[in-house]
C-alpha cells in the first residue's frame, strides 16, 4: 500500500507540472481545478482511463466551454460578477454553462473521449 501511495504522489507530481509550465510559458490560463481529479484518477484510479480519453476530453471540454458557448453566448460575462435576478446577462451566462454541458456529453460520446473531469472543464471556461 505504502508503495502504490509513493507511486502515485511521484505520478501525479509528474502530471501537473506539464499544464503548470505550459501556462508560465503562454501567459495564459492553463491550470484548471478539474485537472486534479484527472491526474489523481490516472495515477490512484481503480479503472484508470487512457490518456487519450484526459487529453481529448479535456480539449473538447475547453472548445465547447470556450469557442463554442462562451464566446456566442456570454462574451464578457463572468459568473464572479452576479447579474439581478432575472436579468438577460443572467439567462446568458447560465445559459452559457447549461449549453456547454449538453455539448461536451454529445461530443465526448461522438469522439470516444469519455473523461468525466472534463465537464468541470467545460464549465469553468463557460462560465467566465
Amino acid at each position: 500500500m505504502k508503495r502504490r501511495s509513493l507511486f502515485g504522489l511521484l505520478h501525479v507530481g509528474v502530471l501537473m507540472p506539464v499544464p503548470a509550465l505550459a501556462a508560465w510559458l503562454s501567459g495564459q490560463p492553463l491550470i484548471f481545478p478539474s485537472l486534479g481529479p484527472s491526474a489523481f484518477t490516472l495515477s490512484f484510479g481503480q479503472k484508470r482511463p487512457d490518456a487519450r480519453s484526459v487529453i481529448g476530453g479535456h480539449f473538447i471540454g475547453a472548445i465547447c466551454g470556450w469557442w463554442i458557448t462562451y464566446l456566442i453566448i456570454a462574451h464578457g460575462l463572468t459568473l464572479s460578477d452576479l447579474s439581478p435576478p432575472l436579468s438577460m446577462d443572467g439567462l446568458r451566462i447560465a445559459a452559457s454553462g447549461v449549453i456547454s454541458i449538453a455539448f461536451i456529453a454529445g461530443m465526448m460520446m461522438l469522439f470516444k473521449a469519455i473523461h468525466s473531469p472534463a465537464c468541470a472543464t467545460t464549465l469553468i471556461v463557460s462560465l467566465g
